[in-house]
């Protein structure tokens, strides 16, 4: 289930696009537990990580981050311009945080952030990222073939 961080709200609701909020950002894969919200601090190291050319982000300028393009109303993450993964440990990809640059990870009501499931790519599953394999470790190439984001409609409107 897709959570997004009051201050992504904040921005996203205001004259700010998705690409201004999240361009040089990074996508952190955990294996463990996903914090109650995105307001959260990330409990765990993460796994591994979606960067430019799978090259070290630097949260700061955000240095080597991922860009997104926008089609219509949906954001996918620009492939590309080189986004690779760089895998850091053995493990099972459960979910993932967006980052936008700059963040401090601490629990924050201004911080942009978008937790999510990741899936199996082909099994029909909604996640908003996509991998050939779950199962991950550093001494394989796991392509990621997807990032999706859209505002979903609301119930009866």
């Amino acid at each position: 289930m897709l959570q997004v961080s009051s201050g992504f709200k904040s921005k996203i609701l205001g004259r700010q696009a998705f690409e201004d909020i999240f361009n040089g950002g990074a996508i952190l894969i955990f294996s463990g537990t996903r914090p109650g919200t995105a307001d959260d601090a990330y409990p765990d190291a993460p796994v591994a990580m979606i960067t430019q050319r799978g090259l070290p982000w630097t949260a700061i300028a955000g240095v080597n981050g991922i860009n997104f393009k926008t089609y219509g109303p949906y954001v996918e993450l620009d492939v590309g311009r080189q986004a690779q993964m760089t895998i850091f440990s053995a493990a099972s990809a459960r979910w993932f945080r967006l980052l936008a640059p700059n963040d401090s990870n601490n629990p924050s009501f201004t911080e942009c952030r978008i937790d999510g499931d990741i899936g199996l790519k082909g099994s029909g599953s909604p996640q908003e990222l996509q991998l050939d394999s779950l199962d991950i470790d550093p001494n394989t190439t796991i392509p990621f073939n997807s990032f999706l984001y859209t505002i979903p409609p609301l119930l009866g409107a």
